[in-house]
């Protein structure tokens, strides 16, 4: 995840706090581990600590779908980089039995290298 995923302005505290279904101050209290006369503090002000008001905003709704954006992103970079990466494989795997199958010399090695497998050919 990367920080400029959290929005540079948040919603107030009272609007994310009536997203996640009021609840009691006494369960803010136990969330962020302060007391309960201080989460009650926090709504009747309609307002809290920075990291509690991005906290908040990240269990929302709102902090919800930006998670599964970015989620989804991600999964599209990586199964791209996974592709990549293959036809990269697939490619150096033709170069290596190319390259072999012009090695005609006699080398000692040769009927090693005639009966070994492509390790990376084989698929799961």
């Amino acid at each position: 995840m990367h920080l400029n995923l959290i929005p540079r302005h948040l919603p107030a505290f009272l609007v994310l706090w009536d997203d996640l279904g009021r609840p009691p101050a006494a369960s803010l209290a136990r969330a962020f581990g302060v007391s309960e006369r201080t989460a009650r503090r926090w709504i009747s002000r309609d307002d809290a600590p920075g990291p509690v008001m991005v906290a908040l905003w990240l269990l929302s709704r709102w902090g919800q779908h930006a998670l599964v954006v970015e989620a989804e992103r991600a999964a599209r970079d990586h199964a791209g980089y996974a592709r990549a990466l293959r036809e990269q494989l697939e490619r150096t795997e033709r170069e290596l039995r190319r390259v072999l199958a012009l090695n005609k010399t006699g080398a000692a090695n040769l009927p090693l290298l005639q009966r070994m497998p492509l390790l990376w050919s084989v698929r799961a």
